[in-house]
């Protein structure tokens, strides 16, 4: 299953290192570029810049100045971190100390769910809801399709809605009518399938 469509993936994977990729991903998500965007290239920088001694990575000038122009920002959700200090640290080669370390994980922690909501947002409920169908009936090495379909279409309306949803949850959606949840996706036709339908139209593939 995944929440990125074939032209994301391409343009991320296009990308050299993994700054440029996570920036790619930034922008093919369609999340505002912050200052959680700055910090967790900063890290990546600064990463390569101990684990590689020879390495000539140097933080864009538009990254700098993006942290810049957020330091009251930064410096009033990172612990009174002092961007000024930081940048002038990782240009010379220092170890982070503990904040700046602290700052990274949460400001990437950040950059996650700022991608996160965006992706679920655009994305197609309905198709993700039947890869988890299909993940559930037919991820199963040595199970044969058919008896685990029979375990979600096997029984009464009542026992398929709560199946379904016992499915959906565990790959990730909820029970409310937000972008991820499950309440927001039409899955009357899906209910009257019998198991037999079910393998048949989860995978055409299979005579």
């Amino acid at each position: 299953m995944r929440l990125l469509n074939d032209d994301m993936l391409n343009q991320i994977s296009d990308q050299d290192g993994l700054a440029e990729k996570l920036n790619a991903l930034n922008v093919a998500s369609g999340a505002a570029v912050t200052a959680e965007s700055a910090l967790v290239q900063m890290a990546v920088v600064w990463r390569n810049k101990i684990i590689h001694s020879r390495a000539r990575s140097k933080l864009e000038p538009r990254w700098q100045k993006i942290l810049r122009d957020a330091k009251p920002y930064i410096q009033e959700r990172y612990s009174g971190l002092d961007i000024d200090r930081t940048l002038s640290s990782m240009a010379n080669n220092q170890a982070p100390r503990f904040k700046e370390v602290t700052a990274f994980v949460r400001a990437s922690q950040t950059f996650v769910q700022q991608i996160d909501e965006k992706l679920t947002e655009a994305a197609d409920l309905e198709l993700y809801l039947t890869d988890a169908l299909k993940e559930y009936v037919g991820g199963t090495p040595g199970v044969a399709p058919l008896s685990r379909a029979q375990n979600l279409w096997g029984k009464d309306r009542g026992h398929r809605v709560n199946s379904f949803i016992q499915v959906a949850t565990s790959m990730g959606m909820s029970m409310d009518s937000n972008a991820s949840g499950i309440s927001s996706v039409d899955i009357d036709k899906m209910l009257e399938w019998t198991p037999r339908q079910a393998v048949k139209n989860l995978f055409p593939e299979i005579d």
